[in-house]
């Protein structure tokens, strides 16, 4: 019998034992269970004769770890299985680093390991819309706990289906360099490849490269300022005199303050400026025009055109990244799509967007903060120039990162190239353009833009589809909704109560280890509750029961706020949707979503629409 790649999922109570293998290309399910006779043998059997690879959601740190130990020999029983796995998740730096059989683990590749996007199975079932997305049942019942691991093998098993594309680059540039990419995040991947192409053209050793590092313990602002910064307007010299004062600690609080100029508050902080007008609402027409431009690869190329490298290394790390990674990238961008080569084209983009953030990394051979908070405090001030020079013709509608927009008289297009020319030839950076017929705009972070081309885009609480997982895409009818309404004039009545996709409906909360949901309904003339899983999937109903959260403080407060009635409060109630079920009437209360997306059309057009002059 050939070898097969499988999906799979363990769990490990004191007395039960189970583990679940689901084949990655059929539905074929193999499973075993402390309950059957001669598990552990059957199991090591299994291993070495049909299994060419496992796949699972952070196996390589638990599952791969008590797979490893049963190979071994060093558990045998459910309860020495269980206190192996109590030891795996206590000792993380006791984990075995290569494992027997080869592992591909989807919580590394899309770095949901990282505190910014750290994410569980659970959220990406919702995110996904998998039919039961409960936690594991409080029960030893063994059918009970191999129905939950079937169910985490086909999220997991749909969920690598979904990063098939960024598995294929893996694939290809672990062939082409011979360097094991299977299990590593984007940013890994653009760091270890910077780090193999620097040793190949400096004939450095990688092994000494690799264990480099500068530490900072304290950097002064005022030396780090290129001196081509200048402003005219008092607020932004405010700004940059701010700044000059100021110094930071790698590790602690970096610098946020904030300037009004023209009416709009620019904030500057670690991740760069950001200002924009509020609750507004923006459309070209005969006489104005909206304009975006956005600095081409910004933070690569504030590194390459002013010559920053970490202090440990020297200036061939910015001739490689400039000559071997980002210009072989352009011209094999240049070249028709199906003649480029997959690898330059996106390994290389990794590899140069890794370079700032490794900067800033105390565990990467590039590490140097103060080459990050040079890039990012003169990035920040380089915008803020071009958002002067740009206000003289025209109106700011928003600076965020590495973009300006705004809306100026047609009759003054060839000036703002101009200016825009001439910022580039100050700063050595490449502007790029787009135009737009409106934006709606809440705040820099939640708009719907639309260009001449009738490209859409959604940001923040505005977006509907294509979600990444670790974020949250609850209610999406509101925004989708919303879109409808704002883009196309159809009432948001008319969208919402004909829409038949129960999951738009749906909203997720997840709770913390401090807290717990709880459901509370009335039944006769007694209150029953029931205290809820950690990931819970809900809608509004008619018909349904109060959710509660708990705090282990003793604070609790109602999931959905309260509702004025006259005199009265009353309290928006919620049907539990953790196990999907098909229904010709749900009881949607549509009256909630249709004032969500009421509010939300509210604070796009507080304000008149913008006009000029």
């Amino acid at each position: 019998m050939s070898k097969r790649v499988y999906v799979y999922d363990l769990e490990t109570l004191p007395n039960l034992f189970t583990a679940t293998f689901l084949d990655r290309d059929t539905d074929d399910t193999v499973v075993f269970h402390s309950n059957q006779d001669d598990y552990i043998k059957n199991l090591i059997t299994f291993l070495n004769t049909r299994v060419q690879g496992l796949i699972g959601y952070n196996c390589i740190a638990f599952d791969g770890q008590i797979i490893q130990d049963i190979y071994l020999g060093v558990c045998r029983t459910p309860q020495e299985i269980w206190r192996r796995a109590d030891f795996h998740i206590k000792n993380e730096r006791n984990h075995y680093y290569t494992l027997f059989v080869r592992h591909l683990d989807l919580y590394l590749v899309n770095h949901y390991n990282n505190k910014n996007r750290r994410t569980s199975l659970k959220w990406c079932e919702f995110g996904m819309r998998m039919i039961n997305i409960e936690d594991m049942p409080v029960t030893t019942d063994t059918n009970a706990i191999l129905s939950y691991n079937l169910n985490d093998c086909i999220a997991t098993k749909r969920l690598y289906q979904l990063c098939k594309p960024q598995i294929e680059l893996r694939k290809e540039l672990t062939v082409s360099y011979g360097i094991d990419f299977m299990n590593s995040s984007d940013s890994s991947i653009g760091s270890e490849l910077l780090l193999e192409l620097f040793c190949k053209f400096t004939d450095s050793n990688k092994r000494s490269i690799s264990k480099l590092r500068t530490p900072r313990h304290r950097i002064d602002i005022k030396d780090i300022i290129f001196p081509y910064i200048a402003f005219e307007c008092k607020e932004f010299n405010e700004a940059l005199n701010t700044f000059k004062q100021g110094y930071v600690i790698p590790g602690s609080d970096t610098p946020l303050f904030s300037v009004n100029y023209n009416n709009i508050k620019y904030t500057f902080a670690a991740g760069g400026i950001h200002g924009s007008m509020l609750n507004t609402t923006i459309k070209s027409d005969d006489d104005y025009i909206i304009m975006d431009c956005d600095v081409i690869s910004m933070y690569p190329r504030i590194m390459i055109e002013n010559i920053l490298y970490p202090e440990h290394l020297d200036e061939s790390f910015i001739n490689i990244l400039r000559d071997n990674i980002v210009n072989v990238r352009v011209l094999e961008k240049k070249k028709p799509k199906k003649e480029q080569n997959k690898v330059i084209v996106d390994g290389y983009k990794l590899a140069a967007n890794a370079t700032y953030g490794k900067t800033m990394d105390q565990y990467s051979w590039m590490y140097d903060p103060q080459v990050t908070f040079t890039v990012t405090i003169n990035g920040q001030l380089m915008l803020a120039m071009l958002v002067e020079r740009l206000s003289a013709i025209s109106t700011i509608i928003q600076a965020n990162t590495d973009g300006v927009t705004v809306k100026l008289h047609r009759s003054a297009i060839d000036e703002y190239y101009k200016i825009c020319k001439e910022w580039e030839s100050i700063t050595k950076l490449e502007l790029e353009y787009v135009e737009y017929k409106s934006f709606f705009i809440r705040d820099v972070n939640n708009y719907i833009s639309v260009t001449t081309n009738n490209e859409y885009k959604y940001k923040g609480t505005f977006e509907y589809k294509n979600i990444p997982l670790h974020k949250n895409s609850s209610q999406s009818i509101v925004p989708l909704a919303v879109s409808q309404y704002l883009l196309h004039g159809i009432p948001v009545e008319q969208t919402i109560t004909n829409h038949t996709d129960i999951h738009d409906f749906c909203i997720g909360v997840r709770a913390k280890s401090n807290s717990w949901y709880e459901l509370k309904g009335v039944k006769s003339r007694y209150i029953h509750e029931r205290k809820l899983s950690k990931t819970v999937r809900f809608f509004i109903s008619t018909n349904g029961s109060v959710m509660m959260k708990h705090y282990s403080d003793g604070k609790v407060a109602h999931v959905n706020a309260p509702l004025r009635s006259g005199n009265k409060f009353k309290y928006r109630l919620v049907t539990i949707f953790n196990h999907y079920y098909d229904s010709d009437n749900y009881n949607i209360d549509y009256s909630y979503y249709i004032y969500e997306a009421n509010k939300l059309i509210n604070a796009v057009q507080m304000s008149k629409e913008l006009t000029l002059f």
